[in-house]
């Protein structure tokens, strides 16, 4: 009986610190977060959305929630909304992707101002052709010519 006890303790012990453990763990890496944003990338993002609502109204969303949220937004046609969420959060941390499709968004509207704010945001923290050329474009849509050019001759 003496052997069975030990391994049977320190099984309650692992199961009692793996619980602990998953409550500790931040809001995108929880199973169900992670299953509602995996839903969304199959083009079902409203799960995710009314995941990302509830954690918006407990206040200012941490930088990955932030990312997804915005994404998922924009995914779901709600791109004026992304865009007054980014400005009333703005964020330097959103990754490239996040960033680029914010801009684009915003160029789509047409707001230059905010698309070149989100192409210089996303080239200083990861420079990329991408970026690069998307703040020529957005340049010259805004009738920026000089700018544009010089913006690609830097590149």
């Amino acid at each position: 009986m003496k052997k069975n006890l030990l391994p049977c303790l320190l099984a309650g012990l692992f199961s009692v610190g793996v619980s602990v453990h998953a409550a500790e763990l931040p809001r995108w890496k929880q199973a169900d977060y992670v299953a509602a944003i995996q839903a969304a990338r199959a083009g079902q993002p409203s799960g995710a959305l009314q995941l990302l609502e509830q954690e918006r109204q407990k206040g200012a969303l941490p930088t990955p929630l932030l990312d997804d949220c915005l994404t998922l937004l924009c995914w779901d046609g709600r791109s004026v909304e992304a865009l007054r969420l980014w400005k009333a959060q703005p964020d330097p941390a959103l990754t490239p992707p996040t960033l680029g499709l914010l801009a684009r968004k915003a160029r789509d509207q047409p707001d230059y101002a905010l698309a070149q704010q989100l192409y210089r945001t996303a080239l200083n923290s990861h420079p990329s052709s991408d970026a690069n050329a998307g703040l020529a474009m957005t340049q010259a849509d805004a009738g920026q010519l000089p700018q544009a050019l010089a913006t690609l001759a830097a590149a």
